[in-house]
């Protein structure tokens, strides 16, 4: 499947290139973005002795380069800053309380994406790809530094115009693949994870488009591996889906200066079990049960 996955991702890169220069354009081919992003409800540990959780707040920082009229890349580092709450109710009828902040980088993620048909049946759609590289750094929870594995993700998606109506419809389907990760000779190998979104927008003077989206995902079982011996199944080994609710914002001011906003909302989550099954997904965003996007990507030259 990663051989496949591999052939795919290098035939998309090559077509993007081939497409060349497209008409010329008003706005700017290389833009800076900038997103803070609010995460909740990540490492989450609820017991009769320890009620634990973590909040993260993340910027982020990167680039969109537009090549052609068809294709662009993007860029993305985020910086990120989190608070473990720790509560505590061991031999004492007055729960204790910890809270620890740590600063650390999160894993650099380079895309590629371009437009496959302008017009069909569902619209204007596009292929994309994108790549996550192990860019963990700082002070990082022993099970949060497995988060740190490579990743290699490709989709579609489509955009459908209603005629004589400001409506719109959206929806989107991909494939991540992910990469072994070891630390202190514990190896954890995620497992590959299929996502399909489906949703509505609206356009608003045709510079403010308010949208909400759903998004369903299954997550394949992942394997654990201490040394040289595999651990049997347990209950960290099956798969599961999860479902999540994505209301947001997009504003354009002109071809150089747009704000946007998404949030994501747990719906659903699959337990195993008994047990939440968030850690499965392999990355601090999919674990948690909501996080707030707000953005600005401003056109230089």
């Amino acid at each position: 499947m990663k051989k496949i996955f591999f052939i795919v991702f290098g035939m998309l890169i090559f077509s993007g290139a081939w497409a060349g220069e497209g008409s010329p354009t008003q706005a700017k081919k290389l833009s800076l973005t900038t997103d803070f992003q609010w995460i909740s409800g990540a490492n989450e540990v609820k017991g009769s002795l320890v009620d634990s959780s973590t909040q993260l707040g993340r910027l982020h920082l990167g680039a969109k380069y537009v090549f052609s009229d068809i294709s662009h890349f993007t860029a993305n580092f985020p910086i990120a800053m989190s608070w473990t709450k720790n509560n505590y109710s061991i031999l004492s009828p007055v729960a204790s309380q910890l809270t620890t902040t740590r600063v650390m980088s999160d894993r650099l993620k380079l895309g590629i994406e371009g437009k496959l048909f302008r017009e069909t049946a569902f619209g204007e759609v596009s292929w994309n790809s994108a790549v996550y590289l192990p860019t963990i750094l700082g002070k990082v929870d022993f099970q949060n530094r497995f988060y740190n594995h490579t990743a290699l993700t490709v989709g579609l998606s489509n955009i459908h115009y209603f005629a004589n109506s400001p409506a719109f419809a959206l929806g989107s389907f991909s494939y991540i693949t992910k990469f072994p990760t070891t630390y202190q000779k514990e190896e954890r190998d995620y497992g590959d994870e299929f996502a399909m979104t489906v949703g509505a927008g609206y356009r608003i003077a045709r510079s403010i488009h308010p949208m909400v989206k759903f998004q369903a995902s299954y997550v394949k079982p992942f394997k654990t591996t201490l040394g040289e011996m595999f651990v049997l199944p347990n209950e960290t080994t099956s798969a599961a889906v999860a479902l999540h609710a994505m209301p947001g914002f997009s504003v354009s001011l002109n071809d150089n200066l747009a704000l946007r906003g998404v949030s994501r909302i747990l719906l659903y989550r699959s337990k195993i079990e008994g047990q939440d099954s968030g850690a499965q997904w392999g990355n601090f965003e999919d674990e948690s049960k909501i996080s707030v996007l707000l953005g600005v990507r401003l056109g230089l030259f």
